[in-house]
């Protein structure tokens, strides 16, 4: 590797601790997604990032950048299905064993069927809000899906893991937290020895998105918070973003659920509007692309669907009022 490259690779690779890594994947669109490398008698990675080329280069690059090869590894363990989590072992040959949360190879399937279930979303977001349909079955939009998305790959759980089970490294042990909300087969990982705790997409500076239509669910998201915030943590490692403290990771997800239905409430509070001008409030269209809005009204129609359900607003027709 010449020395832009290593230097390049360098900007990806984050020590945490003694023998622990962060590597940060280059995602799409300027997102990113890390996987973590615990060096230990068992070489484990947590996560395996995205499916696409990009990402699937640099996590090689800096395996090597470590020392190592993806055939190194001995135990690839998941936090959860959703393909910038689990699409990089899809792709990659000879994977490691995998070790995923109970029913995760039940929910996936094989790995072109789990594909082409997101890929309904557009279809099922068409139905549910038909004034919006030319958006989510624009040819831009499913185009994107389709590149968001790729088939092709296979893979394979070899082992289901359960609540509170430990899981020995060598001189390491990884406890099994699960943590459902944002995907209903999510776990986290304490590493109780360095008060570590890998989040994944449960615990996020920014918030993680719910996806009602795939199965996510706002009430188990806000009843794990009462199983995480008994646990003795000093710092959290997150799937997306850098590492914060575990107080500001319980206030992001103890504010999470209020803080966007408080949004979607304020908007209400003047005038009934529509679907799209929720979703205008909510992400304002200067941060929103036209390609990219069936994925993100998936996020929107979660808050609002939950809403309606508390009776906290109504709708008629194709606007939605506060309800009195």
């Amino acid at each position: 590797m010449n020395r832009a490259g290593k230097k390049m690779i360098e900007q990806w690779v984050t020590p945490i601790g003694e023998g622990i890594w962060q590597i940060e994947l280059p995602q799409m669109e300027s997102q990113t997604a890390n996987v973590f490398l615990i060096e230990d008698e068992t070489l484990t990675l947590i996560d395996s990032g995205p499916p696409y080329d990009n990402c699937l280069e640099v996590l090689h690059e800096g395996l090597r950048f470590l020392g190592y090869k993806w055939a190194d590894i001995d135990l690839l363990i998941l936090t959860h299905p959703h393909i910038d989590h689990i699409g990089g072992a899809a792709f990659l040959p000879d994977p490691p064993q995998v070790y995923a949360y109970q029913e995760t190879m039940a929910e996936i399937g094989s790995y072109d069927q789990y594909i082409d279930r997101w890929m309904k979303l557009p279809h099922l977001l068409a139905s549910e809000y038909p004034d919006l349909r030319g958006i989510f079955l624009s040819q831009l939009s499913l185009d994107w899906f389709e590149g968001f998305f790729p088939r092709g790959g296979s893979l394979q759980i070899t082992r289901e893991l359960v609540d509170e089970e430990r899981i020995s490294l060598g001189k390491r042990e990884l406890e099994v937290i699960y943590t459902p909300g944002h995907s209903m087969k999510h776990v986290g990982l304490l590493l109780k020895q360095e008060k570590l705790f890998f989040s994944g997409d449960y615990m996020l500076q920014r918030g993680p998105a719910l996806t009602r239509l795939m199965g996510d669910q706002v009430d188990a998201f806000v009843q794990s918070i009462k199983r995480v915030e008994q646990l003795d943590i000093d710092r959290v490692l997150p799937s997306h973003g850098h590492p914060f403290s575990f107080e500001t990771g319980l206030q992001k997800v103890a504010e999470l659920v209020s803080r966007q239905e408080e949004k979607l409430k304020r908007v209400l509070s003047d005038s009934p509007k529509t679907a799209i001008d929720l979703f205008i409030a909510y992400f304002g269209m200067k941060n929103a692309s036209l390609e990219r809005v069936g994925i993100e009204f998936t996020g929107v129609d979660t808050f609002i669907k939950h809403l309606l359900k508390d009776e906290m607003i109504k709708q008629e027709g194709l606007h939605y009022f506060l309800n009195d």
